[in-house]
């Protein structure tokens, strides 16, 4: 789902303040009135205007490109525009590949199955729905690339195929095939030249500001850890909150390296501070827990070097500077072994942080992980190409049932809802009945915009000039949230297809009703069959993503690598953005939380391992933790600490176990929230 995250970036300290523009405004009426006017300034300030405006040239270039061309069905060059233009310049050029080849062998797939097919109508169909039904499996459980791919090769397909169903000829074949792929390159090849050409140095500028906010956020968490007295359960929702949110940046950032118009380096440097950041976060919360441990043991000696550390942490000072003028720890945290080991921790992970200052000469952090490592949820992805074969097919009966004329344009409409469809996987009730609603309400605004206002343009140009407005203000809502995402692009599509983009523009009442009524059907049908095969709850998709990162774990930690582990980083984060439109709950946190605790793992055994130090988790241990019975793993810590081999593996086991700790006091602050509500 990575179309998802188009909502535009705000300045620095804008992001960080989000929670307070929505704040209830105190004082005076006037000082209300201005709070309201400068959280309207910051809500238009923060609209990504670049992505509305190369929508709509795109699409006003397609369309007039499509006219001149001849082309009788323009409306799919608009349809495809809106779909493959993208927020970033970036993310367009990848897609457009993907699509590009999933566009030509939707056709020649469709051309092969009318070969055998197309003479008798239920088999070409029970062919294509097979078909299409492979489309929305590859789309759902491949990686970006392939997603798109299959994704477009199934609305190829969808338009192509079930438009021949009704003139079975093989030179009709030919005619409307060649028809269709030119309108949808077009559209394509329209949405690459007009993102190519468009200034990205907005889109640079942008990622940027966004990687100073992130390590704004960051240098905040850092000024909580080196607090003594800072509540525990307050800091791990803010070690969550930093760490998906800089997740998300490191995706988008790495899909900068796809943008042609980006100086690699720039890019090289972004992505390199932005895996510090990550590399700056990971082990905080244990190093937290291990905080409040000698806060117990040794107070005085960690009240006065954490307050002098933080004083020195929130000057403003070079980074030379800074490291000449580092606190040294007191002697009488440096006698115990758990003090030495707690200083040595906080000092690696604040020149990780300090790092972000370094000059970028050092580029042996940037190791790359493949695009092949990635999370996929088979099981899903089977339902959704199951969903959508048994959706054609019932499509199919109610068309041959009813003998309905256009029956061919309900196939058509269910293919491209479910291939399309297929790229969102995780989706929920909550945002297919958005869906739903935002289609139904689309017909009637559609209906006045064809019959009441286009219908009394002379022209192509009077007509962008009506048309093109709204679809920059649909656009602008697209990029909003996932909700508005959902609504802009519904309403876009389903538009343009009611309105019917024709050459030329027809105004027949009955042709509108037909397609009006296809539109609706076609969700009643797809619905119904939603509710027979109904996606994987929640809970259940939660297990799923544990099952598999508890195998992914298991196979790198019977050898840890540097490379190994910065694969399962990779698997991991990848998992963790498949889910995040999982609504919040106690299952989601587990995961969470079980994450958390296998990096941890591995990063230790990692460290001792450079050390020439060989150590394993015990297998009591990893079943304890292997079945998230986090209590007993705690019970079974003190015995393996006491018979350690050496001090090393002591202390490994120390921050093991100030690990589990600080997860419980993270799962029992969500446990109680969601008990509250």
């Amino acid at each position: 789902m990575k179309d998802l995250d188009a909502a535009p970036r705000a300045q620095e300290m804008d992001e960080v303040q989000t929670e307070k523009i929505g704040a209830e405004p105190t004082g005076t009426g006037r000082e209300k009135g201005l709070a309201m006017l400068q959280g309207l300034d910051r809500f238009f300030a923060s609209l990504n205007y670049s992505y509305g405006l190369r929508m709509i040239v795109g699409i006003a270039l397609a369309w007039f490109v499509a006219f001149r061309l001849q082309t009788d069905k323009p409306y799919w060059a608009i349809m495809t525009v809106m779909i493959v233009t993208l927020p970033t310049q970036s993310e367009l050029l990848e897609k457009f590949i993907a699509r590009l080849i999933g566009t030509v062998v939707g056709a020649i797939s469709v051309n092969i199955i009318a070969a055998y097919a197309l003479d008798d109508q239920w088999l070409f169909v029970i062919y294509m729905a097979f078909w299409l039904a492979l489309c929305a499996y590859l789309a759902s459980a491949r990686s970006s690339m392939l997603t798109y791919c299959f994704s477009l090769c199934g609305y190829t397909s969808a338009i192509l195929g079930f438009s021949l169903s009704v003139i079975p000829s093989s030179y009709m074949v030919f005619q409307i095939s060649q028809a269709r792929i030119l309108e949808i390159w077009i559209g394509l090849v329209t949405a690459f030249f007009i993102s190519m050409l468009w200034p990205a140095y907005l889109e640079h500028r942008d990622i940027r500001h966004k990687l100073r906010a992130k390590r704004f956020k960051v240098r905040e968490l850092y000024e909580m850890l080196l607090t003594p007295g800072q509540d525990h359960k307050a800091f791990a929702m803010q070690y969550k909150s930093t760490l998906q949110d800089l997740m998300d940046f490191r995706d988008r950032v790495f899909q900068s390296f796809l943008s042609v118009s980006t100086e690699r380096n720039e890019v090289l440097s972004i992505y390199q501070n932005g895996h510090r950041l990550i590399t700056a976060m990971s082990g905080v919360l244990s190093l937290e827990s291990m905080k409040h441990d000698l806060l117990k043991s040794d107070r005085e000696a960690m009240i006065d070097y954490l307050d002098r550390l933080r004083e020195w942490f929130l000057k403003g000072q070079s980074r030379e500077r800074k490291l000449a003028t580092k606190p040294v720890a007191p002697d009488a945290l440096l006698s115990s072994s758990k003090g030495r080991y707690f200083v040595k921790q906080l000092d690696d992970k604040l020149m990780d942080l300090l790092a972000l200052r370094a000059p970028d000469t050092d580029r042996a952090d940037l190791y790359i992980p493949s695009i092949r490592i990635y999370y996929s949820d088979r099981k899903e992805a089977l339902i959704n190409g199951a969903r959508t074969f048994l959706s054609i097919i019932a499509g199919m009966a109610f068309w041959m049932g009813t003998q309905w004329e256009t029956g061919y344009i309900l196939l058509v409409l269910i293919g491209l809802i479910c291939t399309l469809g297929a790229t969102y996987p995780m989706i929920n009730k909550l945002l297919t009945v958005t869906l739903v609603l935002t289609i139904f309400m689309t017909v009637p605004v559609a209906y006045m915009l064809k019959f009441g206002v286009l219908i009394k343009a002379n022209g192509l140009l009077p007509a962008m000039l009506i048309v093109l407005p709204i679809y920059f203000f649909a656009a602008m809502i697209k990029i909003r949230s996932l909700i508005g995402f959902l609504i802009g692009y519904a309403f876009m599509l389903s538009s343009v297809f009611l309105i019917g983009f024709a050459n030329p523009m027809t105004y027949n009442f009955a042709q509108f009703a037909n397609n009006a009524l296809s539109v609706v059907i076609a969700l009643v049908i797809i619905l119904m069959i939603f509710n027979i095969i109904r996606p994987s709850s929640d809970d259940r998709k939660i297990e799923r993503i544990l099952e598999s990162i508890n195998h992914q774990f298991t196979l790198v930690e019977k050898n840890v690598t540097p490379k190994a582990v910065r694969d399962y980083e990779a698997y991991l984060y990848s998992a963790i953005y498949k889910a995040r439109i999982i609504p919040e709950s106690y299952g989601k946190a587990r995961f969470l939380s079980y994450a958390f605790l296998t990096l941890v793992i591995l990063r230790q055994q990692l460290a001792l391992s450079n050390n020439e130090v060989r150590w394993a988790l015990p297998d009591a241990l990893q079943t304890a933790i292997q079945y998230e019975q986090f209590e007993e793993a705690l019970s079974l810590i003190p015995e393996y600490e006491k018979n350690a081999h050496n001090d090393a593996e002591r202390m490994n086991y120390w921050e093991l176990s100030a690990a589990i700790r600080a997860l419980l006091v993270f799962l029992d602050h969500h446990q109680s929230n969601f008990a509250d509500q």
